[in-house]
């Protein structure tokens, strides 16, 4: 018997602020609190991880909207037309995307190879019992050889 811990939708389609659908910090913190906190076996916990982020807009007004679940595919082509709008968080283990649109200011945290192979360092940290993932077929195909490493 296995618990998986679905550590994503940190920040999900309802939320009033524009955040990462799972920060790393805030990926080992919710591991830290099953295994020390509630006593869960590290063997018996299984780490699920996104496999897509999500697109925030800001408007005008400064009202804060996600509509979008966003493919990794669909991410990447993103920072290819914005390569100068791209900085790394350290502590959200992520890419983040941000330009300016016609109707306000759009942020999107990126669930990518990069910072999947961030979460996946977390199962060796912790000695977990691997890893699943929402959903199939909103991966990208690079984030497969960050697995089989």
């Amino acid at each position: 018997d296995y618990i998986i811990l679905m550590a994503y939708d940190q920040y999900g389609r309802n939320s009033k602020k524009a955040g990462p659908v799972a920060s790393l910090s805030w990926v080992e913190g919710n591991i830290i609190k099953m295994t020390k906190r509630d006593g869960i076996d590290n063997s018996k916990l299984v780490l699920g991880i996104p496999f897509y982020s999500r697109s925030w807009n800001t408007d005008s007004n400064g009202v804060v909207t996600s509509t979008t679940a966003v493919y990794m595919s669909k991410a990447k082509e993103q920072m290819v037309r914005n390569p100068n709008n791209i900085t790394w968080s350290e502590v959200d283990g992520q890419n983040i995307i941000s330009y300016s649109t016609k109707t306000g200011n759009t942020i999107v945290y990126v669930e990518d190879a990069n910072s999947i192979a961030k979460k996946l360092e977390l199962i060796d940290k912790y000695g977990l019992a691997g890893s699943a993932a929402w959903r199939l077929g909103f991966e990208s195909e690079d984030v497969w050889n960050v697995f089989r490493r």
